[in-house]
């Protein structure tokens, strides 16, 4: 009987795509699974409960492509024409429903719903639109709904083009939508501060849920949307934050959290990944939370189509 599957991660240079499988504590990573050899960019779609996995891959010879992945196999790329062949920013919603796009050198943001399996451009912006070039995005799972941050100050931007004022910030900000909602959190780098975004039938209004997390880096929302995680890279630290109370639990990552991507179906997070190194992975459990390794895999040659 072959290992369950956790998830995938995707590095660059070179492009390597692998599984990992086995359950936290005792995953190891697969051999190199087949990828475009004109691949240049691999990013893993978030986790979706009950639904097939896939990557987007950026492609020298074109537009962006949507790889499908099964266990330790990937199946045929399949191109999206018009898609921006390279992007600066890619935010895929919570379940990986629809992707965000920017492109500094196009000068235009993209909304793409329908992922994966019937993608429909629904957004093609002039950045010269937008209040100012997005330095984070963030896109609910319908693709109605699109946050961006530029400067200090984060917006929400409407299927219509035109954007709103939603928060005034002292510094970045990371964004995250809830699953399957039009609700979001947006995180106050500079003010360790957390805010949630109601936006109901165009009655749109934000609030403090949590404060006092100095250094907070990323964040993303639990599939249950009760619980918020955020990544706190030089404290080597990790918290969880109830949405509905705003009670925050603190642990001990282990290692400086470089990332923060759900992996698999369910609430594993990716947040530790470099070529050549082991894994990190955190799972958080109700009230508790623990980080686990993944062994780095042995040196092997991406095989390629």
């Amino acid at each position: 009987m072959g290992r369950p599957l956790l998830g995938f991660v995707a590095r660059s240079s070179p492009v390597e795509l692998r599984a990992i499988l086995g359950v936290p504590g005792a995953a190891v990573f697969s051999d190199a699974l087949l990828t475009p050899s004109d691949a240049t960019t691999v990013r893993i779609a978030p986790g979706r409960p009950y639904a097939g996995p896939y990557a987007w891959i950026e492609r020298s010879g074109g537009a962006p492509s949507i790889l499908a992945l099964s266990g330790t196999r990937a199946g045929n790329a399949s191109p999206l024409p018009g898609a921006l062949p390279r992007a600066d920013l890619v935010a895929f919603s919570p379940l990986g429903n629809s992707v965000a796009l920017f492109s500094a050198a196009s000068h235009r943001l993209q909304v793409i719903a329908g992922l994966p399996d019937a993608p429909k451009i629904t957004q093609d912006l002039d950045a010269a639109l937008l209040p100012g070039p997005p330095d984070s995005l963030a896109v609910s799972d319908d693709a109605s709904a699109v946050l961006l941050a530029s400067g200090r100050a984060a917006y929400l931007l409407s299927p219509s083009g035109q954007t709103r004022l939603i928060l005034n910030l002292s510094a970045s900000a990371a964004l995250a939508f809830f699953p399957n909602s039009a609700a979001a959190a947006i995180a106050d780098r500079g003010a360790g501060s957390v805010y949630l975004m109601h936006n109901s039938a165009g009655d749109i209004s934000s609030g403090l849920l949590a404060a006092g997390l100095d250094g907070l880096q990323d964040i993303a929302s639990t599939t249950d949307a009760a619980s918020l995680v955020l990544t706190n890279p030089s404290a080597n630290r990790i918290w969880t934050v109830s949405a509905q109370t705003g009670e925050v639990r603190s642990f001990d990552s282990r290692i400086s959290a470089a990332a923060l991507s759900r992996i698999g179906d369910g609430d594993t997070f990716l947040i530790a990944s470099e070529p050549g190194q082991p894994a990190w992975i955190f799972v958080p459990e109700g009230a508790d939370g623990h980080t686990v390794l993944v062994p780095a895999a042995p040196p092997a040659r991406p095989r390629r189509d």
